[in-house]
């Protein structure tokens, strides 16, 4: 998994390093080794991996069956859908988000101003440039006050309930310590945080976050109660699981100070013991659910500041004594407006409560296309010489199709890149481009051993020539594709597979994939639809695609059942003689299946066969 999802060289070997490690004959160095190895995986992990907030957003595409693409290994960006469908995420900011409603979130001396100047309750903020300024607006503001920094996340160099000018200090110089010039100043509000997810201008859920603490048992020292407390499994260290380890750190001890304590204290049974100043899950706060309870001023309030900061996702942090009550009742105050809102409160307080899926239809309400049509190629002689013929067929239809092939990389007459671009890089580059809105992938059988497929699954597949069952260990021959490795290509299908009637492997395919459960059709391509195979699938109602000469000249017959629902003319003199050049398959007809396979209509279909000869490399023309 690690080696796959990853792509670290590390995380490839890692199985081997831990049974290696766990065989050795010493326990001492076995443990030693093993603790070694599983931190550098976590590492690893930490690096290459997804993080929670981008992880959700992942399921719930794949929940969907939408498509995503991480755009660089080790980043939380992603992108989700292909082609002129692309949307793009990072966590939970969007590309519907509002980039200057995210700044202005982020300075929340702006926002506060802001939030104030059209009558909101806030803290009443004051931006300080130095240690006295600082000072002076404490004692203007009137002890307790709030120090922190002006565009500071997850509760960090936040100082809380601050009652003096050395406190102020020492918060002025743990800041600067921290590479901070300015800081703000503001009134303490009493209660507790809550936060408040607005999306789309309303409220989908509330959350009481509430600091770590440990309560007493009358024998155990507070040091003790947090180390049990950390053995929470739902617990661990940077963002890596659902809750954090809560350290015995300098904010702890001053905190302890505040209530008469030391980590070494033994509190009375029943007596809670706070120790962070904050409520953050990221400082290893816990959360509980108000969702269902909070006043509807309240959830008005946080809608209004949502919309008036400019976020289509918001998490709002608001303090109150009594989120039942209104927020004119009982001064409760906007502390903060965050465009980038964890999850994780939300998940503790209610894990059956879905706030993922109103935030994932910011970018694909339920029903709105993510995919363009795919075709892949299984390449072999004629399956590749279709390609680009293909790609005349789409453009004809009005598309601006990708092509990826042995020939190179375009977008509809653009070229990309030339050579062979037959694998996984060159598809996810063009399902990465959104001016693409049809794609063609040409791939061969080595290329998918050693990199493995690049997209889940296409529209059709079209698979030319296939190595029979009993010779299935011998080399290929003429691009013959492993049983196997063709059944793969075959099942990513979703819609079609076109197949060659005259080939044995591939009659012992389709006859595999005919009797599997499922919607994905099989379209034939032959010479004679006359022929034993060709004649028993058209009788059961199939389609297929034929190729035929007319007066000198080829023509295509695409039939469903008995019925012949188009016949195209080869215009094109040298594809008529190729036409019976004796090197089966035909790669204009196996162009035509596919296109027909998609409901490309007819007259498209004869539009980009009567281009020249499909023989020749290059770019589709228009």
């Amino acid at each position: 998994y690690l080696a796959g999802a990853l792509g670290d060289a590390a995380a490839a070997r890692a199985p081997l390093d831990v049974a290696a490690a766990a065989a050795s004959a010493q326990v001492d160095a076995r443990a030693s080794e093993l603790a070694r190895l599983h931190a550098a995986l976590r590492q690893t992990v930490g690096r290459l991996g997804l993080n929670q907030l981008t992880a959700s957003m992942v399921r719930e595409a794949q929940r969907r069956a939408i498509p995503w693409i991480r755009l660089a290994s080790g980043s939380e960006f992603v992108q989700f859908g292909h082609g002129r469908h692309a949307r793009y995420a990072h966590e939970t900011v969007t590309d519907t988000t509002s980039a200057l409603g995210a700044h202005l979130a982020r300075d929340k001396a702006a926002a506060n101003a802001l939030l104030a100047r059209v009558g909101l309750p806030t803290a009443d903020s004051r931006l300080c440039d130095s240690e006295q300024e600082l000072v002076d607006a404490a004692q203007t503001i009137g002890f307790p006050v709030v120090v922190k920094q002006r565009d500071g996340s997850k509760g960090r160099n936040v100082f809380v309930r601050l009652t003096d000018v050395e406190q102020v200090r020492d918060a002025w110089a743990r800041l600067n310590a921290a590479g901070v010039s300015q800081a703000l100043a503001e009134r303490f509000i009493e209660g507790d945080d809550h936060r408040l997810l607005v999306i789309a201008g309303r409220l989908v859920a509330a959350a009481r976050r509430l600091p770590a603490s440990v309560v007493g048992d009358g024998s155990a020292t507070i040091r003790d109660l947090v180390a049990q407390l950390n053995l929470d499994p739902r617990r661990g260290r940077g963002f890596e699981r659902l809750m954090e380890v809560v350290d015995l750190d300098h904010e702890a001890e001053r905190m302890l100070a505040g209530q008469g304590l030391s980590a070494d204290s033994v509190a009375p049974a029943g007596e809670r013991v706070v120790l962070r100043g904050t409520a953050n899950v990221a400082r290893g706060g816990h959360a509980e659910e108000v969702t269902d309870t909070i006043h509807p001023e309240n959830r008005e309030l946080a809608e209004r500041a949502a919309v008036l900061i400019g976020l289509d996702v918001a998490a709002i942090d608001l303090q109150s004594v009594d989120i039942t009550r209104s927020w004119r009742e009982n001064g409760a105050a906007l502390i903060e407006i965050n465009s980038n809102p964890g999850l994780r409160p939300h998940w503790i307080a209610s894990p059956d409560r879905d706030v993922v899926a109103p935030l994932f239809e910011r970018i694909f309400a339920p029903g709105a296309p993510s995919r363009v049509p795919t075709i892949v190629v299984a390449a072999s002689d004629a399956g590749a010489t279709s390609c680009p013929v293909l790609a005349r067929i789409l453009s004809a239809a009005g598309h601006t199709p990708g092509l990826s092939s042995s020939a190179g990389a375009f977008v509809g007459a653009e070229t990309l890149a030339q050579g062979d671009c037959a694998d996984g890089r060159s598809a996810q580059r063009l399902l990465c481009d959104r001016r693409v809105d049809s794609a063609v992938f040409e791939i061969g059988e080595q290329a998918l051993v050693k990199s493995g497929m690049f997209i889940e699954d296409c529209d059709v597949a079209l698979i030319a020539r296939v190595r029979p069952e009993q010779d299935a260990r011998g080399a290929a021959q003429h691009g013959a594709w492993h049983p196997q490795a063709a059944a793969a290509v075959a099942r990513m299908a979703r819609v079609a597979v076109v197949l060659d009637a005259a080939d044995p492997g591939c009659a012992q395919l389709g006859s595999r994939l005919a009797g599997e459960v499922g919607a994905r059709r099989l379209v034939w391509v032959g010479e004679d639809e006359a022929s034993p195979a060709l004649a028993a699938h058209l009788a059961g109602g199939g389609e297929a695609v034929v190729c035929a000469e007319r007066g000198g000249a080829g023509v295509v017959r695409l039939l469903r059942g008995p019925e012949v629902e188009a016949e195209l003319a080869l215009a094109s003199g040298a594809t008529a003689n190729a036409l019976h050049s004796g090197a089966p398959p035909l790669p204009f007809a196996f162009a035509a299946a596919a296109a027909w396979a998609l409901r490309v209509a007819p007259r498209f279909i004869a539009a980009g066969l009567s281009e020249p000869d499909p023989a020749r490399a290059g770019a589709p023309e228009r």
